[in-house]
């Protein structure tokens, strides 16, 4: 079957499928490539004479998770090339909110994946760093995405070369009133604290990011609390943060769904490892659960 394939389907043999099956370092590159050059593309084509496309993917997000997924020695020029072309979405005036909310989440997440790129890109961090106005945004029709959420990503993609915005940033955060707006921001947050052991995040920062996944943490909306767990489980990493979060956790066992239970239950290896007690006690706890579900997750059959 595989030889079937490298026969009849070569570029897909040699880009997604290699790299699924063995992590091949070439593959990785050259799926890489292939997602920049989809970026450029819709960097010059988004938009002209008024014409505007929905696609069914998302290169930003494509490249994020392949780098997180793949080898950890990516060449430089390589990852030079990613950030100037999401540079090129932010800038280009007729690209869409999505585009460029998907190019800032890329570049913070450039910037904590290798940090060296902060300084080899700064002529393009000087250009996103004159950025002042976000009125003036194309949205899709369908989509209730607005400035807020990409001031939000400008001030972060500021913090990350060292830029301090608290004050801005809180305010940011304290207008973001309904899913449309929170759930990005709970994504984003998080991207903000990848590698976050091997970059410095300013502790007042800390403290605002957990304060409002604690107001997100009693949202009505499911959708607002599944994503909201996810950045509640990377900040349990942080130890000041654990006893609370730790009985949230153990509040959610008790009263919520079972598909915001789910997510607790998924991560139960990573939760041990940051308290083992609660850890165990969560593992219990879902193994009576009334939902069969979560009963089968927490026992390893599901």
């Amino acid at each position: 079957m595989e030889k079937y394939i490298e026969r009849n389907w070569k570029k897909y043999y040699e880009s997604e499928y290699l790299f699924d099956k063995n992590k091949n370092e070439q593959s990785e590159n050259i799926i890489i490539a292939d997602r920049v050059k989809a970026i450029k593309k819709r960097n010059k084509t988004q938009g002209v004479n008024g014409n505007y496309s929905m696609y069914a993917t998302n290169p930003y997000f494509e490249i994020e998770n392949i780098l997180i997924h793949g080898n950890p020695n990516v060449d430089t020029s390589l990852l030079v090339d990613v950030y100037k072309a999401a540079v090129e979405t932010i800038i280009a005036p007729d690209l869409l909110a999505e585009d460029k909310f998907s190019a800032y989440r890329l570049l913070i997440f450039l910037m904590r994946y290798d940090k060296s790129l902060i300084v080899e890109m700064q002529n393009e961090l000087d250009i996103i760093k004159k950025i002042k106005d976000f009125s003036s945004l194309k949205n899709m029709m369908i989509s209730s995405m607005d400035s807020s959420m990409l001031v939000l990503c400008h001030l972060l993609v500021l913090e990350c070369v060292g830029v301090k915005n608290s004050i801005e940033i809180a305010n940011i955060l304290s207008v973001l009133n309904n899913s449309n707006q929170q759930i990005p921001a709970c994504q984003i947050i998080q991207v903000f604290f990848y590698n976050y052991k091997n970059v410095r995040i300013r502790a007042d920062l800390e403290n605002l990011f957990f304060q409002n996944s604690l107001m997100w943490a009693s949202s009505k909306d499911r959708g607002i609390r599944w994503h909201n767990m996810h950045l509640m489980l990377k900040l349990l990493e942080k130890k000041k943060f654990k006893k609370i979060i730790g009985q949230y956790f153990r509040k959610t066992m008790n009263s919520d769904n079972a598909i915001i239970k789910s997510q607790i239950i998924h991560r139960l290896d990573d939760i041990k490892l940051v308290d083992r007690k609660l850890g165990t006690d969560i593992q219990k706890n879902a193994e009576q659960d009334n939902n069969f579900i979560i009963r089968m997750i927490a026992e390893g059959k599901y």
